[in-house]
């Protein structure tokens, strides 16, 4: 595949990511694409694995998504229409299950298009997990978006290696 290919690919899901954070958290922000080598980042409060599989092949990809507490919060006020100071914990875990969910949904179709894909539900993996997860698999794209006070990745893994 020609490099220009690759380049109109990661635009698109890069376009892909900022419309689904705009619905998420009707906040607009600016998500790039990480140039190679890629840094896999450090682990955040809120992270999520969402394993991808190509039906009819033993072929497993999927996405981790990282996201620190303002990220989270800014999603869960949105999405429960509650002021910023009143949203719980357990309301951050399940605003930041649902980035996970409509992020990878978005991978899932920028890097299968020609492959139907199913998807595992979202999650939550703590530090030892991902430490784990990161030393097995292969990432191949990373995506991220920051702000002065806030952090959110994206890493594609090809193949995604999850512990049993």
């Amino acid at each position: 595949m020609a490099n220009t290919d690759i380049d109109n690919k990661s635009a698109l899901a890069v376009a892909r990511l900022n419309g689904a954070w705009i619905f998420l958290s009707g906040e607009d922000r600016v998500f790039k694409v990480c140039v190679e080598p890629i840094q896999i980042p450090a682990f955040l409060e809120f992270c999520f694995v969402m394993p991808l599989s190509v039906v009819d092949r033993d072929e497993k990809f999927g996405v981790v998504v990282l996201i620190d507490r303002q990220s989270g919060l800014k999603v869960a006020s949105h999405m429960f229409d509650v002021d910023e100071a009143k949203v719980t914990d357990s309301e951050i875990g399940d605003a930041s299950s649902e980035v996970c969910n409509l992020l990878a949904a978005g991978m899932a179709e920028h890097f299968s298009k020609t492959k139907k894909v199913t998807a595992e539900l979202p999650s939550r993996i703590d530090a030892a997990t991902y430490e784990w997860i990161c030393s097995k698999s292969h990432s191949i794209q990373m995506f991220e978006s920051k702000t002065d006070t806030s952090s959110l990745q994206i890493v594609v893994f090809d193949p995604l290696i999850v512990p049993a």
